[in-house]
């Protein structure tokens, strides 16, 4: 408890420091000082974060409990590249290309890598093509690539809840298990389609019944 406080006590008064103050010069060749202020929204999360007691990067919730049978790294790595080559082989058409859930489809679009053309067969129906970002954007290597679609991502109408969770994404760790109640619902959806494009980890369970789950 008093470590706890010890900590909070230390981050707030750094946080809360004086404004940092640079120096430039007029157009007579006076010195003029500019102040630099945090964001309220961010210090106050800086300062929150700073000061948790728990591994769980976001706020009410606590600890999973280990699994019993985490997955190998390599393992997490397979599924990964296994998840982002069906983006791929869909956005080229390709005959081992599976459909994608709506949702992903809809950010493709969304982001202008496919477009909606009348279907060659059927002209009455749509049908998604790769477009010329999209070809563009298989030149990349697949860091960049991924980095494109968080891009993207920050450019949707909820970017300040995009912005959060990938915040709280940088606490994380990799292989670690992490509890999805306590984020937002946005985020939750977030989260969604994070995982179809292979970004997070969240593999199907089978229930009691063998059902699958998350």
């Amino acid at each position: 408890s008093s470590s706890s406080s010890s900590s909070s006590s230390s981050s707030s008064s750094s946080l809360s420091a004086p404004p940092h103050k640079k120096r430039r010069r007029n157009g007579r060749g006076q010195e003029v000082a500019r102040t630099f202020l945090m964001n309220s929204h961010f210090r106050n999360g800086l300062r929150r974060s700073l000061s948790m007691d728990q591994d769980v990067p976001w706020r009410g919730t606590t600890k999973m409990k280990p699994d019993k049978s985490p997955p190998a790294a390599s393992a997490i790595d397979k599924w990964m590249h296994t998840k982002w080559d069906k983006v791929l082989y869909f956005m080229v058409g390709s005959p081992q290309a599976e459909d994608l859930p709506e949702h992903t489809q809809d950010f493709l679009v969304h982001s202008g890598l496919m477009t909606s053309r009348p279907s060659d067969q059927d002209r009455s129906q749509e049908q998604l093509k790769i477009s010329s970002k999209g070809y563009e954007f298989l030149l990349l290597s697949i860091h960049k690539q991924m980095w494109r679609f968080v891009q993207e991502f920050i450019t949707y109408d909820n970017k300040s809840e995009v912005l959060g969770f990938l915040f709280q994404l940088g606490y994380c760790k990799v292989g670690q298990d992490y509890p999805v109640k306590g984020l937002s619902a946005s985020q939750q959806d977030l989260l969604q389609q994070f995982v179809s494009f292979g970004l997070i980890y969240r593999p199907y369970r089978p229930d009691d019944k063998g059902k699958k789950k998350w």
